[in-house]
């Protein structure tokens, strides 16, 4: 099967990279609360299933672009590195789930509500989103783990999929296919807060540009 840069790309974009040890403090590295007209946020929510009736949030992600520039900023906000001594979501926890299987408002969401940080769009996903996006990456899926039970174990493995999403399209950013086939491929399955045309026409030039896009890790520094 040929791995199409746009499906490989959202890997990365929809996920980011993430790599090296859990170094450094998350409220340095996130962004301030008051918008930056010269940067571009981009939120990211995991959860475990869109098809159940309730389901649990697995993880935020929050990606920060500064204008003009190629390099994508990657801050986890839930789960918390065990460095963020004063926050609960480093340690077990009860489960946050959603109230139905519609995207509630994120504001709502707790772990947002402890953090100052602002955002132009928000992208969710669930764990069968997440699984396909490791298949067409050539990978095998990872399972996951409850970031409520083992908050440390899951933002481990969390890195673990995001790194290798990540050097999937970097390797791979080349080829023929079409972000929207992949859209089409898992419609209840990814959420976008955005136009898919929108993406679509975001994507197209960064195509013409070559895909020159990086990733870092400011909060693992």
């Amino acid at each position: 099967m040929t791995i199409s840069p746009r499906l490989l790309f959202l890997s990365f974009l929809g996920l980011g990279l993430v790599t090296g040890l859990f170094l450094g403090t998350l409220s340095q590295a996130l962004a301030a609360s008051v918008s930056d007209p010269n940067q571009h946020n981009t939120l990211f929510v995991l959860v475990d299933d869109f098809s159940s009736s309730n389901p649990v949030l697995e993880g935020i992600w929050l990606a920060a672009r500064q204008e003009g520039s190629d390099q994508w900023n990657w801050m986890p906000i839930y789960p918390a590195p065990l460095e963020e001594e004063d926050s609960e979501y480093a340690k077990p926890h009860s489960a946050f789930y959603l109230p139905s299987k519609e995207i509630p408002d994120v504001n709502s969401l707790p772990p947002l509500r402890a953090q100052r940080v602002w955002w132009n769009e928000v992208f969710w996903l669930d764990e069968a989103a997440l699984g396909l996006l490791q298949t067409i990456s050539g990978k095998e899926p990872v399972a996951m783990v409850d970031t409520w039970l083992e908050p440390q174990a899951a933002l481990f493995g969390q890195v673990q999929i995001l790194n290798n999403l990540c050097k999937a399209g970097q390797v791979t950013a080349s080829g023929a296919g079409t972000l929207d086939q992949l859209l089409a491929l898992m419609p209840s399955h990814i959420r976008l807060s955005i136009n898919s045309f929108d993406l679509i026409t975001r994507w197209d030039g960064w195509s013409q540009d070559g895909f020159p896009l990086s990733c870092t890790h400011p909060w693992a520094d």
